[in-house]
């Protein structure tokens, strides 16, 4: 079977829901499951790496349309090039946001994020030539699934309308962070994607020297010394100004 854009996607359990009750990063891993139902129910081709049982598929999903792998913290750990040097990190509680800093796994998984689009890339299971990274938690206040629909159109037309279509996640960056792409929704074409992996990788191991990184700042490191490399979707009927990053894909 072959489709135009393949979507990847994590559900795995990194133990927030082993956090304080009040701590603002807690989220019980039941609450990720139903948001990871409802990306299933969209029936886009997806690759879905996952630490749960997932036992019965919505009735509109298309099982020929999903490929699982299962995934847990052991595999984070043996996939992450630079765990060692990650929870050394970690441990000396370096400038972080307070998910990094709380939750060992969280930093090296949301760092995978790039690495299982490559390598999705190279099996390329349904064939396709643009390859997207959408989060479990992306349909979360979307109440209109049908955006997901795949139509005629170009591939990247069709994520643009996706792109246009949750304007209510789109959130104005803070002083302290600056302009940064969020990591829920990005990607691109795999020979663009494939070309940056080198820069990505050792981005994460210079950033890792005075931080602990997630891929939003690896890519927001990225796009200040080589914006070029990437091209922004216009967002219709909205009036945000160029240079605040809110989505993003390779061009």
């Amino acid at each position: 079977m072959e489709h135009k854009v393949t979507f990847i996607s994590f559900c795995v359990d990194i133990g927030r829901g082993s956090l304080p009750y009040e701590d603002l990063c807690f989220r019980d891993f039941s609450l990720y499951k139903v948001m990871n139902e409802e990306i299933l129910k969209t029936d886009l081709p997806l690759v879905l790496f996952h630490s749960h049982d997932i036992e019965n598929l919505p009735e509109n999903r298309n099982p020929e349309n999903l490929i699982k792998h299962t995934y847990v913290q052991e595999d984070i750990s043996r996939d992450f090039a630079f765990f060692n040097e990650y929870k050394e990190a970690w441990e000396k509680k370096m400038p972080v946001d307070d998910a990094s800093s709380k939750l060992l796994f969280y930093g090296p998984l949301v760092l995978l994020k790039f690495n299982k689009v490559i390598e999705v890339i190279k099996a390329n299971p349904f064939n396709s030539e643009y390859f997207f990274w959408i989060d479990a938690s992306f349909c979360r206040g979307v109440n209109d699934l049908s955006i997901f629909k795949q139509t005629k159109d170009k591939s990247i037309s069709f994520c643009d309308r996706i792109v246009s279509k949750v304007s209510n996640k789109i959130i104005i960056p803070t002083p302290e962070f600056g302009s940064r792409p969020f990591g829920y929704f990005w990607g691109g074409r795999k020979k663009s994607l494939t070309e940056i992996l080198e820069r990505y990788q050792n981005t994460t191991l210079k950033l890792l020297k005075n931080q602990l990184p997630t891929e939003e700042l690896v890519f927001r490191e990225i796009i200040e010394e080589s914006s070029e490399l990437f091209e922004l979707p216009k967002l219709k009927g909205e009036t945000y100004k160029s240079d605040l990053v809110k989505y993003f894909y390779q061009n």
